[in-house]
């Protein structure tokens, strides 16, 4: 009598752990599958704007960096941040699209009017960034939409920017760029109707 209890007792917990075990599998296989989102970075001009005053730069309205792919960069940069958030599935586009393409949900669109550096007596040079965010669904509904200006400081003199190796301003793009990436990426996260 005393094994049948016991054998009922295993049955029955048996089959409480199988029922659990598939409404837990329910559970999981009912989140929703993330959304594709096409990414978009366009820089107007990659050239670094220098305010007019500036005689470092022999007269040149800004500094070309030829070894240095801003746009290409900051997309990398962008999706490989965006690549944590597990409600959406990102993929790099061309150009300057309006509204996401073929089965994607979203269309994330970065453009970046003006790349800038200036520098204040006493002060370390400012790197600058502006332009607008834009992010749409698939009927072209504004998600999230702002316009920006990030700026971050970098040591050293207007001279050492331009030197022939551009190692100072190759570095300070890149902390411009981290920094960027940085703040909109955690702004994306906090972004409920993603």
């Amino acid at each position: 009598m005393k094994f049948n209890v016991e054998k009922a007792a295993m049955s029955h917990l048996a089959a409480s752990l199988c029922a659990v075990i598939a409404i837990t599998s329910d559970r999981v296989d009912a989140q929703p599958a993330p959304l594709k989102m096409d990414v978009a970075v366009t820089v107007r001009n990659p050239a670094v704007a220098v305010p007019a005053g500036f005689t470092v730069f022999h007269g040149a309205k800004g500094i070309e960096t030829p070894d240095f792919n801003f746009e290409q960069t900051l997309r990398t940069e962008l999706l490989a941040a965006l690549a944590a958030d597990q409600r959406v599935q990102c993929q790099e586009v061309e150009g300057a699209p309006q509204a996401p393409a073929g089965d994607s949900d979203r269309l994330l669109f970065i453009d970046v009017q003006i790349i800038q550096a200036i520098k204040k007596i006493m002060e370390p040079t400012s790197f600058t960034m502006s332009g607008t965010i834009l992010m749409v669904d698939r009927k072209g509904k504004e998600i999230w939409g702002e316009r920006y200006s990030e700026t971050v400081k970098a040591k050293g003199k207007m001279e050492e920017f331009v030197k022939d190796d551009q190692k100072g301003l190759k570095a300070a793009l890149d902390k411009l760029i981290e920094h960027f990436v940085r703040k909109k990426s955690e702004k994306f996260r906090r972004l409920k109707n993603v």
